[in-house]
């Protein structure tokens, strides 16, 4: 099982920061921090926002769909 993890951006869709987050850097910031590997996320993917319901939960089912791309 892949670990995924949500990670909010606070950025504008003009900055693009997906140009500077890469797996790479978020494995080597996480091993820095001292997080055991098995903890350390597998894979990365990134969204211009997080599904939510009207309360404004994150709908983590219509998440899991749009990272599996289901």
């Amino acid at each position: 099982m892949k670990l995924t993890y949500p990670l909010l951006l606070n950025a504008k869709p003009q900055d693009k920061p997906y140009k500077i987050l890469d797996l790479a850097s978020v494995q080597k910031h996480f091993s820095e921090a001292g997080v055991a590997r098995q903890k350390t996320p597998e894979s990365l993917y990134i969204v211009a926002e997080l599904p939510r319901t009207a309360s404004g939960k994150v709908r983590k089912p219509d998440l899991r769909r749009q990272v599996n791309g289901s």
